[in-house]
């Protein structure tokens, strides 16, 4: 296949196969308990994940392209024998990242509830105390980011 030809269906094919693709974000909740935790998804479309199609046609071309005969010769051979991977150059939004990160913390998040007490009459109520739990907002933005540009969609873990 030409350069020309792989470009053409690079840019035909390269955004719907990462816009349907998902990054799992588990969340554990810590000493506030499992009501804390979850496990929630982030969309690579709604993140706008955007792939390098010149880039990555460029990489396939030059695959067992270069160097010696010799060291080409064996890239060349595997690439056709065993094929080769070719992982494009991702970008994304960022601001659509802290909204996803942001969203993510409001189903997580738990307000704690402090000890009180109060007295109706004759009677007192007392409010035992709960932990509660605050995500690292911080952290799992740089978590997905990373998992993102390397298109490592095993998941991602945060406190």
């Amino acid at each position: 296949m030409s350069r020309s030809e792989a470009l053409d269906i690079l840019t035909r094919e390269l955004p719907q196969a990462y816009a349907e693709k998902s990054l799992p974000v588990t969340v554990e909740g810590g000493e506030a308990g499992d009501e804390a935790g979850g496990v929630y998804e982030i969309s690579l479309g709604e993140i706008g994940v955007r792939a390098d199609a010149q880039q990555a046609a460029e990489a396939a071309w030059s695959a067992g392209r270069s160097g010696n005969f010799f060291t080409s010769g064996v890239a060349y051979a595997q690439g056709l024998l065993l094929g080769r991977t070719v992982v494009p150059e991702l970008t994304f939004d960022k601001a659509a990242v802290e909204r996803e990160v942001e969203r993510i913390a409001a189903a997580a998040d738990i307000p704690v509830t402090e000890c009180s007490w109060r007295i109706d009459g004759e009677k007192l109520y007392v409010t035992k105390p709960k932990s509660g739990y605050l995500m690292d907002q911080g952290s799992l933005i740089e978590m997905v980011e990373a998992a993102v540009g390397e298109y490592d969609l095993s998941g991602v873990s945060v406190r």
